[in-house]
């Protein structure tokens, strides 16, 4: 019986408590010097931490499931915040890819490279009334090196047009106009210059017309008087 108790002792671990004849208390075998025990098996239950609600908004949404376009009723329901647009929500930014044309791209190399128009006057600042004014405009233009769709490209500005517009509401056309004033004040003036834009690559030839712009000159600004008129007095 020794010798039995002793080899359950060694594996009370094992089959101990299948057999009864362990506790959990471990107690000691009355004049053995040893004692019995093993360990049982509890069910322990794992406490699982509460998931928090998710926060939800009353939402407002068209029948056809859209926010944009009206239908005669609507639904309204309790939904989770971000997981659906509402009416009265601004609507969502849709990229769109910019598309150049060839016309805005030679137009953007225009006001890049292009030498600008300017104007001037003659005789002087400061004319009497119904004295011709001479004005006149260097258009500018020219060919330039530029890029063009990142490559190296000529650009050519061809003016066909000059436009001039006068403070005391007189406008004429051309590169060379002769304006007289009437009556004395302050005159200012300015020409716009149209220009046709052609372009080529190296080794290419030119494409005429590929855009169109026009360019603003500088403002002239002259006086006009009306000096003292002397009358002759003969005998």
């Amino acid at each position: 019986m020794l010798v039995e108790l002793a080899i359950l002792a060694a594996s009370c671990s094992a089959t101990g408590a299948a057999l009864g004849v362990c506790s959990t208390e471990c107690p000691t075998v009355q004049g053995a010097g040893y004692t019995i025990c093993s360990e049982r098996e509890t069910n322990k239950q794992v406490s699982k931490k509460p998931q928090t609600p998710k926060p939800k908004r009353l939402c407002s949404y068209y029948v056809n499931g859209t926010i944009d376009v009206p239908t005669i009723s609507t639904i309204t329901a309790w939904v989770e915040v971000g997981s659906r647009l509402c009416i009265g929500d601004p609507a969502p930014v849709e990229f769109k890819p910019v598309v150049r044309t060839i016309a805005e791209q030679v137009k953007d190399a225009f006001t890049a490279y292009a030498t600008a128009p300017f104007a001037y006057l003659s005789p002087n600042r400061q004319v009497e009334i119904t004295e011709p004014v001479n004005f006149g405009v260097n258009v500018g233009g020219g060919t330039h090196g530029g890029t063009l769709f990142g490559s190296a490209a000529e650009i050519r500005f061809i003016a066909t047009g000059v436009n001039w517009n006068f403070s005391d509401g007189q406008s004429r056309s051309g590169r060379f106009v002769s304006v007289a004033f009437l009556d004395p004040q302050v005159i200012t003036a300015k020409a716009q210059v149209s220009y046709r834009i052609d372009y080529r690559y190296p080794a290419s030839e030119w494409v005429i017309g590929a855009s169109s712009a026009s360019l603003a000159t500088n403002t002239l600004s002259l006086e006009v008087i009306d000096p003292p008129r002397r009358t002759l007095l003969r005998d």
